[in-house]
C-alpha cells in the first residue's frame, strides 16, 4: 500500500500482526505514521510510530 493511501483516523495493523491501531498523524514526508492503541496489559492507551511501509488498513 502506498503511503498516500493512509489518512488520520484510519484503523491499521502491523503487517507482522498487532492489535488494531488508529492513525493520529504523520511525519512531514508521510513515511511515518503516529498511532494510538489500547494496551490491554497496562490498561491504557499507548502512542507509537511506525513506517507506513509496515502497516495496512483494517478491512471490515
Amino acid at each position: 500500500m502506498e503511503e498516500t493511501d493512509f489518512k488520520a483516523g484510519d484503523i491499521v495493523f502491523l503487517n507482522s500482526g498487532s492489535p488494531q491501531m488508529t492513525i493520529t498523524s504523520f511525519s512531514n514526508d508521510n513515511t511515518v505514521a503516529n498511532v494510538v492503541y489500547w494496551n490491554t496489559d497496562l490498561n491504557k492507551f499507548e502512542e507509537i510510530s511506525f513506517l507506513t511501509a509496515v502497516i495496512s488498513i483494517v478491512k471490515y
